[in-house]
């Protein structure tokens, strides 16, 4: 990678330009007296407009001087007063009393002035009752001044100089201080004290943070980092340093923010074959994705599940107990043995020898398995078997489902069967047989809303291009719905995804879902209606309903794992990703250690985790040493550029492992986020914006480069009049 440099110079330079005069103090500020006899609004230069809490008399303004810092009220004055900080390279502080009983003009009057030295970054903080006085905080100095002042200033010198401080009182008393900078060191400042008045200043280091906004100290240790230039924190404050981060204090929430952003790109996730945002935003690079989060609760790996099912010990149960896994040649089963422990369980009366097709806590307190031998009903009590059914010697069972009260099985013949459990007599009863031209694909009876039977079942067989309705129990066709193409059923679910809304979900083999408005009371030419299709994949996915923050959703487990769920108050199905590379089956397991969660099968492990917010946006934070400014992606290189901006007085942080500059420049990233090159700029020299391109005749003598655009900032000038073209050759 070669950098080549072309300077520039413009011909009209601006300067000699003037430019109207802005207030030196860059923002409105709005302020209260402790005892609420008034409030005050700095709006204008030189200008405190005083409005009375007796708001029969109209507000008015005062003169407090030029080159304001900062305007504080100060506790402790039988007369409203404020303080004010005023100049530039050497400053003052002076106190005003506001009289709100005389003439306007004659309304301020000073009570005393100190020489202080002061910078824009200086801040000043009233101290309460019983210390009173004022605290100034400059870049390298903390100096306590007295109301009125005793002698000279106390002061302490800060660890290091900065042009930023965030104030943060712990006590209401004011002893205490949180102090955060622009490199997020959290320190406390501690007013020593002796018969109400303070005898000395003393700093202590505590750890890193977020760049600090704002510092709440909540209460109990506890206190809110509150950032714009970062993730916002919750943390408690330690009496004792953590061994292994070296400070004192630990992270105990992170809020996410991805402001302020400078630059953003939308790319390709070559992981997860899906669009992302990549962000500069403050020190961080963020990438940002719409999708669903597993919260992942406990994992264990275990390859080849081809099926999985929850089963209670009992109905009644409010959660489940066993977690039934189908593999290609037996069934295993995993018990929840304590409120935190699982282990392998074996059940008497159940087939372990061959593949779980469907399992459920049937009416009667009883257990369905169907395998394909048989359908095998047992007692939740004794575990026992108490009903069997066996297809005939020549077939086998294919592909069940089923509902607490009602069961469909298919056959390798062709034939499909319904069965219903009888309650009182633990057994089960067939209900209906109708001989189909084709193997069956796939089978669904779940029941609408909140009944338990159901009014009809989905079918889908290997040949044909559409699904049939048939009633149940006696299996007669109700309605044949053609999907179009050559697509043929592979996964079929009825759905409540709200109150009003049923759907009949269809999974074909291509990756895609096609979605019907069902009408349970409507004529055979108007039960479904509104088709639409969502590509969820590339693979076929199965449909499986669960329920999550009392609402319902569907998970696709495909290559591409997604949630559908429907928009509030809308039919619209929607989508959502997984932040799963794959997932082959999927199950509830709403357990006592697992409340709300899903069991997830992928090729290599068993995982069993809760789904975070389904509408939510997932961002990943890659630290940063300096500020991102402007980001491009290099696709044949499938390498991002990045034009960084120095950050005077940042430390290095530990996350990042690359190397401080004190120079703006370039870095070259990898589909990682890890650095593989930096290149600084000159002195005095700011990069501006840059670029991805190729140089060349035709595509095979295409060279891809990284443009970069550059302005050099010299000392007396309003706005840069030089500057260069830089361009990095990517080998």
């Amino acid at each position: 990678m070669f950098p080549h440099r072309l300077v520039a110079q413009a011909e009209n330079s601006q300067r000699g330009a003037t430019f109207t005069k802005r207030c030196f103090f860059s923002r409105f500020t709005g302020i209260a007296d402790p005892q609420l006899r008034c409030f005050g609004l700095y709006l204008y230069e030189r200008l405190l407009k005083i409005i009375p809490t007796d708001y029969s008399r109209e507000a008015y303004n005062i003169r407090i001087g030029d080159n304001v810092h900062e305007i504080v009220f100060l506790y402790g004055c039988a007369t409203p007063t404020i303080a004010c900080l005023h100049g530039r390279d050497s400053g003052y502080l002076r106190a005003l009393e506001i009289h709100q009983d005389v003439n306007p003009v004659e309304a301020s009057q000073e009570v005393w002035q100190i020489e202080i030295k002061a910078s824009f970054g200086t801040r000043i903080v009233a101290v309460p009752e019983p210390l009173c006085g004022v605290l100034v905080i400059g870049e390298d100095t903390i100096t306590y001044v007295a109301n009125p002042p005793r002698g000279e200033p106390l002061s302490v010198r800060i660890p290091s100089s900065l042009s930023k401080q965030t104030v943060g009182r712990v006590d209401q008393d004011g002893s205490r201080y949180l102090l955060g900078d622009d490199t997020g060191a959290l320190r406390l400042l501690v007013l020593e004290k002796h018969e109400n008045k303070v005898s000395g200043l003393k700093i202590e280091e505590l750890g890193t943070t977020s760049i600090s906004s704002a510092i709440s100290y909540l209460d109990n240790g506890f206190v809110f980092i509150g950032s714009r230039f970062g993730d916002s924190q919750l943390i408690e404050l330690l009496k004792e340093m953590d061994p292994e981060s070296k400070m004192n204090l630990r992270v105990m929430a992170t809020y996410p923010n991805i402001g302020p952003i400078k630059d953003f790109i939308l790319v390709e996730d070559e992981k997860q074959s899906r669009k992302v945002v990549v962000t500069c935003s403050g020190l961080s690079l963020r990438v940002i994705r719409n999708g669903t989060s597993v919260v992942e609760q406990a994992s264990v790996q275990i390859a080849g599940i081809t099926g999985m099912f929850s089963l209670k010990r009992k109905a009644k149960d409010p959660f489940y107990s066993y977690l039934i896994q189908s593999f290609t040649t037996e069934t295993r089963i995993l018990e929840m043995t304590s409120a935190t422990e699982m282990q392998e369980a074996v059940i008497a009366g159940l087939n372990h020898s061959a593949p779980t097709l469907f399992a459920a806590n049937t009416v009667g307190d009883t257990i369905v398995q169907v395998t394909g031998d048989g359908i095998i009903l047992l007692s939740s009590e004794t575990m026992t078997a108490t009903s069997e059914w066996k297809p005939p010697n020549t077939c086998r069972i294919t592909v069940a489902s089923g509902n607490v009260e009602q069961l469909l099985v298919a056959t390798s013949d062709g034939s499909l069967i319904s069965f219903e459990i009888d309650p009182a007599s633990k057994s089960i009863v067939e209900k209906g047989h109708v001989q189909l031209e084709n193997e069956v694909s796939c089978l669904d009876c779940t029941p609408l809303g909140d009944e338990s039977r159901a009014k009809w079942a989905a079918v889908g067989t290997w040949k044909d291009v559409n699904v049939q309705l048939v009633s149940l129990p006696e299996l007669k066709t109700v309605l044949v719905e053609n999907l179009g193409g050559n697509l043929i059923a592979r996964s079929l679910l009825f759905t409540t995804l709200d109150e009003k809304t049923f759907m009949l979900l269809v999974a074909d083999g291509d990756g895609y879902v096609v979605s019907y408005l069902l009408n349970p009371n409507g004529r055979a030419d108007d039960i479904l209606s509104e088709k639409r299709r969502i590509n969820v994949g590339t693979q076929p996915a199965t449909l499986v309903p669960f329920r999550n923050q009392n609402r319902m959703f569907v998970f696709a487990a495909c290559d591409r794992p997604t949630v559908l769920y429907t928009a509030f108050r809308s039919h619209k199905l929607l989508c959502s990703n997984i932040n799963l590379r794959e997932v082959t089956h999927v199950c509830m397991f709403d357990s006592e250690a697992f409340p709300e969660c899903l069991a997830i099968a992928t090729e290599s492990s068993l995982i069993i985790g809760g789904v975070d917010d389904v509408q939510g946006f997932h961002v990943r934070t890659i630290p940063f040493d300096e500020q991102p400014r402007r980001i491009t992606r290099v696709p044949k290189a499938r390498l991002f550029a990045v034009l960084f901006e120095k950050q005077d007085g940042l430390r290095e942080r530990k996350e990042s492992g690359s190397p401080k500059t004190e120079m703006d420049g370039v870095v070259l990233l990898n589909n990682d986020f890890q650095v593989l090159h930096r290149f600084n700029f000159q002195e005095n020299e700011t990069g501006c914006s840059l670029l991805a391109t190729t140089f060349g005749n035709n595509d095979e003598d295409a060279q891809e480069h990284v443009v970069v655009a550059t302005a050099y900032n010299t000392e007396g000038t309003l706005r840069p009049s030089n500057g260069a073209s830089l361009s990095i050759l990517m080998w």
